[in-house]
């Protein structure tokens, strides 16, 4: 076999030896050349260093991952100058350590090609050679290009990372439902024990304000609560036709209490703002996300400046616009004057659990739940950004120029509601809900028969089911609770009216009670109207097609 210079170079030695020693040199070189050419073969850069000289046999492969000259003789003088600055001092460290000792060299780091300056992961192992007196005199090691080895660990991180976030979501939000489920119930009470005071309440007393004051805390609570459930995934999205304007000033009004007083909130809000249809907790989040986004980029101060503007996309703007269809659209802009980002942040972020924020400060859910969102209302949100210039996100969202938004109702001191004489069954294991349910229907003159739990419920309705003419039932009890509950009615009599009360707000609850066999459903906190309205309904329909109140 023909031998290379870097093989003789490596093996070489007095002719005088040769002779004596057995086996012979040669052969020891022919068969150690061998794992050499087979590291060749494998892509892998093998070199032989000799200490003393300062001289380097480097292989072609070596040669070529370090981008240097083909049987580059001054390696040693060149290697550390490749290192990666980061690793420099650490791997030379290692490296001198070694040497002092005779001792194996085992280093994973980047490295800086000499010819390109493209960065690549090695990984290098080598090995001392010493004297008679254990002077090392000879390194020879081999360099690995471990580059795409390393991207997959570093995905396998991402991954890992993504999938305990996304488990730590999933418990909030098991966490946040049953908060919200006990949350609700607690509001319920109080909106109904507010609801029965008012009516005894003249309306020239001080305690009417009071008490007006206590229902829109409950109404906060409420909102709150759905905000929560909207965070985690759990609640239903509520679609209304909305005024784009009402909900930024209302959004500005949160900021004011919360923003750093460096930076300025500018509003520009176009008179006569189209309506769009959208769920207004949704949207609220949206311009929280975005605002909260814009004050971290503004840590020295800036303005953050909101608008809004009616826009007529048409076909050709469309097409640069993914899911938004041509029509009538509002545009909501939000701009910062803060650090901007770069074109590679740029491009990751929607992505979700992309951060550029520091552990503990963020968890790379805001702008992939903002796309999500306004991608689920049929629009599109579009983001520019130049380092130092800010960041300008821009939302398109689908608009009805002739529709108005839904209006608040005025409120009523002395309302009307629509009343009856039918028996009906309450069915819910809080006491103060079931005693004030009780208590609001038959002021509207209803007979009621309240009970604790659903074992109860089926016990009385056996019982009663030829006089009971409603059931309404709390979904969330213990023992039977009221999804079995709910089947066992239907097993006794196939034709019961049931109306499912629940604080659980989870996506898809109200079309699985239907579907099970509820004719209506309403959502704990719900105000002595709503009850009204929605008893009515079903004891004047056989089925409700639609249950959301």
């Amino acid at each position: 076999m023909k031998q290379t210079a870097f093989e003789t170079n490596l093996h070489a030695a007095p002719a005088s030896q040769e002779k004596d020693d057995f086996p012979p040199k040669a052969a020891l070189r022919e068969s150690e050349a061998m794992p050499l050419e087979c590291l060749e073969a494998a892509g892998i850069g093998s070199y032989v260093v000799d200490l003393v000289g300062a001289v380097c046999n480097s292989s072609t492969v070596l040669n070529s991952l370090l981008g240097t000259p083909q049987q580059e003789k001054h390696l040693p003088k060149i290697w550390p100058s490749s290192i990666h600055p980061q690793w420099r001092d650490q791997v030379m460290r290692a490296r001198d350590e070694a040497m002092k000792k005779c001792e194996r060299f085992d280093q994973e780091y980047k490295i800086i090609r000499q010819d390109d300056g493209r960065e690549r992961w090695v990984h290098d192992v080598g090995s001392f050679e010493g004297d008679d007196q254990g002077k090392p005199v000879r390194m020879i090691g081999a360099i690995r290009d471990i580059t795409e080895q390393k991207k997959m660990e570093q995905e396998q991180e991402k991954l890992q990372v993504q999938l305990l976030q996304a488990q730590k979501m999933e418990a909030v939000g098991i966490l946040t439902g049953g908060v919200a489920h006990n949350f609700n119930n607690i509001l319920q009470t109080m909106s109904g024990t507010i609801e029965l005071m008012r009516p005894s309440v003249p309306r020239d007393h001080p305690d009417i304000g009071r008490l007006r004051t206590l229902a829109k805390s409950v109404d906060r609570g409420a909102y709150l609560v759905r905000q929560l459930l909207q965070f985690s995934r759990k609640a239903e999205t509520h679609k209304e036709w909305m005024d784009m304007n009402q909900e930024v000033a209302h959004v500005v009004a949160l900021l004011e209490h919360v923003i750093p007083r460096m930076i300025s909130v500018e509003v520009r809000l176009v008179e006569d703002i189209w309506t769009v249809n959208a769920d207004r907790v949704q949207v609220e989040q949206v311009l929280l996300n975005l605002a909260n986004n814009a004050v971290d980029a503004m840590s020295d101060g800036g303005r953050l400046t909101i608008a809004t503007q009616n826009v007529m996309i048409d076909e050709s703007h469309a097409l640069g616009l993914p899911g938004v269809q041509p029509g009538p659209h509002v545009l909501l802009t939000i701009t910062d004057t803060g650090c901007g980002m770069d074109k590679e942040t740029l491009e990751h972020v929607f992505d979700p659990f992309f951060t550029t924020k520091c552990v503990g400060k963020g968890s790379g859910l805001g702008l992939a739940t903002t796309f999500e969102i306004i991608s689920g209302h049929g629009g599109h949100v579009a983001c520019s950004s130049e380092p130092g210039l800010g960041t300008t996100f821009k939302i398109y969202l689908s608009a009805a120029p002739d529709r108005e938004a839904v209006q608040d109702e005025p409120e009523q001191v002395a309302p009307v509601f629509p009343e009856g004489d039918e028996t009906i069954m309450v069915v819910d294991d809080e006491p103060d809900i079931r005693e004030l349910t009780k208590e609001s229907l038959e002021s509207l003159g209803y007979a009621v028969i309240a009970v604790k739990n659903g074992e109860d419920a089926l016990v009385v309705y056996a019982e009663k089911k030829n006089t009971v003419r409603l059931v309404i039932l709390d979904l969330g009890m213990p023992g039977m609770g009221g999804r079995r509950c709910l089947r066992e009615l239907r097993r006794i009599d196939p034709e019961v009216k049931v109306l499912v009360a629940s604080g659980y707000h989870e996506v898809g609850l109200v079309d699985e009670v239907l579907k099970n066999g509820a004719a209506g459903f309403i959502h704990k906190p719900y105000q002595l109207r709503d009850l009204a309205i929605r008893v009515r309904d079903v004891l004047n329909h056989d089925r409700q097609e639609d249950g959301e109140v």
